[in-house]
This record gives structure tokens, C-alpha cells and sequence, in this order.
């Protein structure tokens, strides 16, 4: 964060982007919203877009705007090694439980952390809902809030990111 690394190329240059598009919406919400595609490309997500706009007033600072989005990619380790906890029983001196801080190695989510790239929102809300399929999967009494929270963070995701949406198809196959 300190030497702004952009290993990826490109997520700085996106987060420019970004700021320019949330002063879009700023200025004229209603307009921005209905004519996304032409001013935008359709890309990134409106939704992301907004979840930008809420998390700059929020902060009132890039840096600190920032710091949120990093502190908030720290999530994806974690839901990651609860994912990995509930489906194969990870004991405390196994080495299994380091598999999550590979993620740190990606010069990509580094990159989208210290950025906020979208990527990264995306798989937070991706990351929490597998997180819910596999406690629905484990527990023998099958919950509908477990049902629920899963479609509602892959929702999240897949409005951030489409091609999240086909885990969608997985998870209703799975649940039918």
C-alpha cells in the first residue's frame, strides 16, 4: 500500500476511471444510471460503482477510501479457510489451515486490494456465499436462512461481477 504496487497493470489506472465515474453519478445519478452503457461501456458494474460512491463518502479521503477496500479483501482469506474448515474438517495442527495465505502470493488481489478493484468486492460477496452452501451442505438439519444467505451474496457478487452468476446454476442443481 506504501508503494502503491500495481503488479497487474492496470488497477490503478481503473481506479482513476473509477473516481472519474462516480463523479458522473454524482452530478447526475438519475442520468448516469439510465445511460450506463453509452457513458461506461458497461463496464464496471453500476452496483460497484455505487458501492464506491457510498464507501468515498464514508471515508471523505482516497487513502483512507483505500484502506477500507483492503482491510475489506482481507475477508476472502478468511471466508476461505472457514469454506475450507467446514468441508474437510481442518484439526489445529494440521498443516492445511496455511492453505488460505496463498492467496497473499497474487500480485492480482494485492493489486485489486490496494486499488479496490472490483474483483476483489466481488469475491468477498463470492467467498461468503460458498461460505453458507457448505454450512448448508454440513449440517444435517437443512436450514432456509443458510438457502437464503447463500443466494443473496451470490446475488451480491454476480451483480458485481456476471460470470458469477453461473454458480448460481451449480448451487440450484445442488440444492434441488
Amino acid at each position: 500500500f506504501y508503494f502503491n504496487e500495481d503488479f497487474a497493470l492496470g488497477y490503478k489506472s481503473d481506479y482513476v476511471n473509477y473516481r472519474y465515474f462516480i463523479s458522473l453519478f454524482e452530478k447526475d445519478y438519475v442520468n448516469s444510471l439510465l445511460n450506463f452503457d453509452e457513458l461506461f461501456g458497461g463496464f464496471p458494474s453500476p452496483v460497484y460503482i455505487i458501492f464506491f460512491s457510498l464507501l468515498r463518502k464514508i471515508s471523505f479521503n482516497d487513502t483512507v477510501l483505500r484502506l477500507i477496500v483492503l482491510h475489506l479483501s482481507l475477508l476472502i482469506p478468511f471466508f476461505f479457510y472457514q469454506s475450507l474448515k467446514i468441508k474437510y474438517d481442518f484439526k489445529i495442527k494440521d498443516i492445511k489451515f496455511l492453505l488460505p495465505a496463498i492467496i497473499f502470493f497474487s500480485p492480482y488481489f494485492r493489486s485489486a486490494s490496494i486499488w479496490a478493484g472490483h474483483e476483489n468486492i466481488a469475491l468477498i460477496f463470492l467467498s461468503i456465499s460458498l461460505y453458507f452452501f457448505f454450512k448448508y451442505e454440513k449440517t444435517e438439519k437443512k436450514k432456509l436462512a443458510y438457502i437464503f444467505f447463500n443466494t443473496f451474496f451470490l446475488a451480491l457478487a454476480a451483480y458485481i461481477k456476471p460470470s458469477y452468476s453461473l454458480f448460481g446454476i451449480y448451487f440450484f442443481i445442488r440444492y434441488y
